[in-house]
C-alpha cells in the first residue's frame, strides 16, 4: 500500500502508522482479528522494501520523516505475515491509523 503526502515545499512532515486495533497488538506485530471471532493473523508494516525497518509510531525511531516538495509524495508501506499456524477460515481485519505531523 502507500501513504501521499502533500506538503508546501521546504515543509518538514514526520509519518507513523498505529499499532492498529487487533486484540494484542503491538507496533511491531500487527494483528488482524476475525470478524466475529477471536482468531487472530499476525502480521508487520515496514518502512523500506527490504522488510527491515519497523514502520512504527514512535517518533524519531521508527516513523518516517521527509520535507515537502509541494507535489503529492508516495511513500510506500511494505507488509509481510509471517509464518504462523493457519488460522481458521473467515473475513479477518484491521484499522491503522496514519498520524502526519508538520
Amino acid at each position: 500500500s502507500n501513504v501521499v503526502v502533500q506538503c508546501q515545499a521546504g515543509q518538514e512532515y514526520e509519518v507513523t502508522l498505529s499499532e492498529g486495533d487487533g486484540r494484542g497488538a503491538t507496533e511491531s506485530n500487527r494483528r488482524m482479528t476475525r470478524i466475529g471471532g477471536n482468531d487472530v493473523v499476525n502480521y508487520q508494516l515496514y518502512r523500506n522494501a527490504a522488510r527491515t525497518q519497523n514502520w512504527g509510531n514512535t517518533p524519531g525511531s521508527n516513523s518516517v520523516d521527509g520535507t515537502g516538495t509541494g507535489f503529492p509524495e508516495i511513500l510506500p508501506v511494505y507488509g509481510r505475515i509471517p509464518p504462523q499456524a493457519t488460522p481458521p477460515t473467515g473475513d479477518y481485519q484491521d484499522t491503522i491509523v496514519v498520524e502526519i505531523s508538520f
